[in-house]
């Protein structure tokens, strides 16, 4: 029993410092490669910031509801993801202005401010109208699914209008009556963005495909920027641009690296620190740190949730969550040893009064993680996803990961208490 105990929890403590190493070292698996640090950097290494303020401007008469600011809300930080600014932040200020702060990193497709306001004040409704009257809407954009960008060998661009299943069937129904027309001029349609006329195209033939086409004689960057746009949905209420800010520098190029740097050495200092002072119980709680930092890397990345400074400082207080729910098990495995039981029934005995304690102040750190979620901020909902992850993950290694490299040790190590403290016998037999 023994050996099997043994060599059981050497295997998992060789799978959890392996799959640490691999987690934030990253590993090459053919032409694919697991690095979920990687995935997890996106904001941090900030050169500066920059903000946009935005005005509502609706039409005369018409209240804006707060379903349509948190539809434009999502609008906006779908154009900053598609530009590259993963860690921007919109926020409503008053009841009729955003401001939008923008990162700029190595991450950032930046050119200018004004060009950056123009993708999020452009409304983006794309329309297809009669040539003769541009009022005479034949699609529109509810019709239209999304947009796809294609180029040709010359290096021009052009765009498909991918239709609904509502608008596939209107499109074929317009397309059919317009190819059927006698004269040639009115066989034309114009397509709009905005009040933007962007092409002009005849119809020969019914569209039966789902899809309508048109070529342009747009940049790469302009192209992709429209597409962009129009992708990400229509502004139901249009903005306009009122102030415009650049800051200066708040973190160095190399911020993540940095913090990545002093995350690992204080952990790696908590390891040694709970090795030198809990011995065999210490070297238990440094596999169940390792154990935590590898199994929130890889849910953190696979879930896509990307972490800056603010997100970091709340991983490092769900680290002290953890640290803190350590040592108190150990004190009480300590306190019951010294109290006469033996190593096994001390380590029972312990666990078994501190859970309710551990898992109260996973309850009371959970109010961080609703608060956050609940205040309807996209930036303040993304880090609270990273903290209500981490946060699970603590618990679970604390009551599964570290409970069970406990029991295996305690089989393996029952007749040597001296293996997890100094101990002495009292003249009555007991421990002291």
């Amino acid at each position: 029993m023994k050996t099997r105990s043994l060599i059981l929890f050497l295997l998992i403590a060789a799978i959890i410092m392996t799959s640490a190493w691999g987690v934030f070292c990253g590993v090459s698996l053919g032409a694919e490669r697991f690095a979920p640090m990687e995935v997890l950097q996106g904001g941090a290494d900030l050169q500066g910031e920059a903000s946009i303020f935005l005005q509502l401007t609706p039409a005369e008469g018409v209240e804006v509801t707060e379903e349509q600011i948190n539809e434009m809300t999502d609008i906006l930080y779908a154009r900053l993801d598609n530009q590259g600014f993963k860690q921007s932040s919109v926020m409503l200020i008053g009841e009729n202005e955003f401001e939008v702060r923008l990162p700029v990193n190595t991450n950032s497709d930046f050119q200018d401010l004004d060009q950056i306001a123009e993708i999020l004040y452009t409304v983006g409704n794309v329309y297809i109208t009669e040539k003769s009257d541009k009022n005479a809407v034949l699609i529109t954009r509810e019709m239209i699914e999304r947009v796809e960008l294609q180029s040709n060998a010359s290096g021009k661009f052009s765009f498909f209008l991918i239709m609904t299943d509502e608008g596939k069937e209107e499109l074929e129904k317009v397309t059919t009556e317009i190819s059927e027309r006698k004269r040639e001029d009115e066989k034309y349609v114009r397509v709009y963005v905005d009040d933007t006329q962007v092409s002009e195209l005849s119809i020969r033939q019914p569209s039966t495909e789902g899809y309508f086409g048109f070529s342009s004689s747009y940049t790469e960057y302009k192209a992709e920027r429209l597409a962009n746009i129009l992708n990400a949905g229509c502004l139901p209420v249009a903005l306009e641009t009122v102030a415009e800010e650049n800051v200066s520098a708040r973190m160095g190029i190399e911020a993540w690296d940095d913090m990545i740097l002093c995350f690992g050495l204080v952990t790696a200092a908590m390891m040694f620190i709970l090795v030198l002072v809990f011995r065999v119980s210490g070297l238990i709680n440094a596999l169940t740190l390792a154990a935590y930092q590898a199994a929130l890397a890889v849910v953190l990345a696979a879930l896509g949730i990307r972490l800056d400074g603010a997100g970091m400082a709340c991983l490092a207080a769900v680290f002290g969550y953890l640290i803190v729910s350590l040592v108190y098990n150990n004190h009480a495995f300590k306190k019951q040893f010294e109290g006469g039981k033996n190593i096994r029934a001390a380590y029972k005995t312990a666990y078994t009064e501190t859970t309710a304690t551990v898992t109260n102040m996973g309850m009371i750190l959970l109010v961080g993680f609703v608060a956050l979620l609940a205040s309807g901020t996209a930036a303040l909902e993304s880090m609270a996803y990273a903290y209500g992850v981490a946060l699970l993950m603590a618990y679970l290694c604390v009551m599964l990961v570290n409970r069970m490299l406990f029991a295996l040790m305690v089989r393996v190590t029952a007749d040597k208490p001296a293996l997890y403290f100094p101990v002495k016998k009292t003249t009555e037999g007991g421990n002291a």
